[in-house]
């Protein structure tokens, strides 16, 4: 017994010296390195997160400013945004279409809810307060492009008085309320910690294009398509 117990000790020592080798030889060669201090600074390639080389090639249409409190007490974020529209198509339109991403934790019957379950902690939506197109009073229109799904309001059309003709550009302003439910899918507080995790949670406008709007509705597992602003 005794000779067997030495042999299984000797055989761990055997097992473990690779991985002490590499270990030290890792520890060995990095203590080696240096940093160059000729390394360019980040803020001389990138602009507002935009890579300088590239700010040319990137055609601004949607351009977005907030305007946030956050009251920690009861999780809920109330917030005055505002959307300058461009219209850079050849095309006019007498309409805007939005998304309203976090309505797809609006209840356990919307088209995101059919995979992930919506519990009743993770339920919120966004609740519109005031909402104006060039300083005139407008009402959101819930509407369902893809599927006739009642329970869904993951998608808005907001009609407009005069149409925005191409080259001409629209102001949205939209105040709302929205509730920080307990996470789920990147979306939420984290149960039992005060970290957050909310992604893709404010109305955003569609992308109007050949004269139509695509504005999908918010599928459980979707690419989102949106254009670039400031």
């Amino acid at each position: 017994m005794k000779i067997s117990s030495f042999r299984n000790k000797i055989n761990n020592v055997i097992w473990l010296f690779p991985f002490l080798l590499f270990t030290g030889l890792s520890f060995i060669f990095n203590e080696g390195l240096s940093v160059n201090p000729n390394h360019p600074n980040e803020d001389e390639h990138y602009t507002n997160a935009l890579m300088n080389n590239e700010r040319g090639n990137v055609d601004f249409i949607a351009d977005y400013h907030f305007d946030i409190r956050f009251h920690e007490l009861n999780d809920i974020i109330a917030v005055k945004e505002k959307i300058i529209w461009r219209n850079k198509t050849n095309f006019k339109t007498n309409e805007i279409y939005l998304h309203l991403y976090a309505n797809a934790y609006r209840n356990n019957r919307t088209l995101f809810a059919s995979v992930y379950n919506i519990t009743e902690e993770a339920e919120t939506g966004i609740n519109i307060e005031e909402l104006t197109v060039n300083g005139e009073t407008k009402q959101l229109e819930v509407v369902r492009p893809d599927v006739d799904n009642k329970y869904d309001s993951t998608v808005a059309r907001i009609a407009l008085s005069n149409f925005v003709l191409p080259g001409d550009s629209v102001e949205i302003n939209i105040n709302y309320t929205l509730k920080i439910p307990i996470s789920i899918k990147r979306f939420g507080k984290a149960r039992g910690a005060d970290f957050y995790f909310v992604s893709q949670w404010y109305p955003k406008v569609g992308v109007f294009e050949k004269g139509k709007w695509v504005c999908n509705q918010y599928f459980p597992r979707l690419n989102f398509y949106s254009d670039f602003g400031r």
